[in-house]
């Protein structure tokens, strides 16, 4: 069995996090905490430690699982969507001329 946790709409460029994810990828949970809190990337790592507490959080409620023996499986990161920024520029030209 496994547990699957994931977050929608991070807004932090998904390069980045995979730098982060490298760092924790099949470790231990706790020795995955450890290495978060000392990590140069904090928004980053914050995140990421928030989601390991909370499939922590849902390991302990099921009680089948071995809290100190849970590794970190697979950990990935996609792109989310994007946000389209507009300049506004003038709407309408208008010249008037006059012939006379």
């Amino acid at each position: 069995m496994s547990i699957k946790v994931k977050t929608n709409n991070v807004g932090i460029a998904p390069r980045k996090v995979r730098q982060v994810c490298d760092l924790i990828r099949n470790k231990k949970a706790s020795e995955a905490i450890k290495i978060l809190r000392f990590c140069e990337k904090q928004e980053i790592a914050i995140t990421l430690t928030k989601l390991i507490n909370s499939g922590l959080a849902i390991a302990n409620e099921a009680n089948k699982y071995d809290l100190e023996n849970l590794v970190i499986g697979t950990v990935f990161t996609d792109e989310g969507p994007m946000q389209k920024r507009i300049m506004p520029l003038r709407t309408v030209s208008i010249t008037i001329l006059f012939y006379f």
